[in-house]
């Protein structure tokens, strides 16, 4: 079992810190009121993917070995995810594949395409759930996987 401590915490904020906006804590007088406790609210909605999924692809990618970065990184997600990984790979000079399900909305399909001047990223859509298409990619040397520590 993994087990974090708080300089583990203090490590990745300190990697990811210079592309992470500082986002506000709200509070909510109907919400402290229907469950009786103090209720803040962090608003991640204010990160350039509108979601806090940028932190955990910006602290892997920093840790990543540079031959791994060589090779890429694969994703499946139809959301946010799709957005942090597109986006840390960007900022961190990667390749990166988005697979998505083939049934995904097509605001999720267009939202991680590329900005002005980032690295290639494609959007694969597979039938059904994309784990299958990250498999055939993975086979295919197009992407190294990564487990999570």
């Amino acid at each position: 079992m993994l087990t974090l401590t708080l300089p583990d915490f203090e490590a990745a904020r300190a990697r990811i810190d210079a592309n992470i906006r500082r986002t506000p804590l709200l509070t909510s007088r109907q919400l402290n009121e229907l469950t009786g406790f103090d209720i803040r609210l962090k608003a991640e909605m204010f990160q350039r993917v509108g979601s806090y999924k940028i932190r955990g692809p910006l602290n892997k990618f920093a840790l990543m070995p540079e031959e791994q970065k060589r090779r890429g990184v694969v994703c499946s997600s139809a959301g946010n995810h799709a957005q942090g990984v597109a986006l840390a790979a960007q900022l961190h000079g990667i390749r990166a594949v988005v697979c998505m399900a083939e049934n995904a909305t097509p605001a999720k399909v267009a939202a991680p395409s590329p900005l002005p001047g980032q690295h290639t990223r494609e959007v694969l859509r597979a039938a059904g759930y994309a784990a299958a298409a990250i498999e055939r990619l993975l086979a295919a040397g197009v992407a190294a996987e990564t487990p999570l520590p």
